[in-house]
């Protein structure tokens, strides 16, 4: 996953594969049928870790602004670590793969849209609470969030500043109604 990750789809190739893994290159045909399965394969995996990590930041008991100040700065924290350059796996799929590749692009819609159900979900409950206004639309404030993340993961890979990354996360959250503010200010 982290050489897939790393270099991309196009540009890695089996015998990084080999390096990366410490397999045999006949095994890893023999387990996985081709580079391609082997990156559905990866590809599927990093969507499991991201969507522990999203739920791991969604705190169900929290207020809606916490819980979900708290999962944009997860990402800001992504985004301003040393791995940042990386960007997001499926983010990076999508750019280089999803124009000519059906399955990559079903992966990565799949992983998209259930984030935004997930976000979706959040803000519902957020709309009952009183605390987003009742006009919104959970779903497309749901897609709006994974737009952001992903943006905010593109910009990660250009080197901002953790503060720069936490002002863009309060601009989301006044975009969605809320205050950026989680003392309420």
């Amino acid at each position: 996953m982290d050489v897939f990750w790393q270099q991309g789809f196009q540009r890695t190739s089996m015998s990084d594969l080999e390096a990366a893994t410490d397999v045999l290159r006949g095994s890893l045909y023999w387990t996985f049928g081709d580079k391609h399965s082997l990156f559905v394969h990866a590809l599927n995996h990093y969507r499991q870790i991201a969507r522990d990590v999203i739920e791991e930041h969604l705190e169900p008991e929290a207020p809606t602004l916490e819980t979900l100040r708290h999962a944009l700065l997860g990402v800001v924290t992504e985004c301003s670590g040393p791995d940042a350059a990386k960007g997001c796996l499926m983010g990076n799929s999508a750019v280089e793969l999803t124009a000519r590749d059906p399955e990559i692009r079903a992966v990565v819609r799949q992983h998209y849209l259930w984030m935004e159900t997930r976000f979706a979900e959040v803000l519902r409950a957020a709309i009952d609470a009183g605390e987003v206004a009742a006009e919104r639309d959970p779903q497309a404030l749901g897609r709006l969030l994974v737009v952001s993340i992903q943006g905010l993961k593109v910009l990660g890979k250009t080197g901002p500043t953790r503060g720069e990354l936490e002002d863009v996360v309060d601009e989301i959250l006044r975009g969605l109604g809320l205050s950026g503010d989680p003392s309420g200010g």
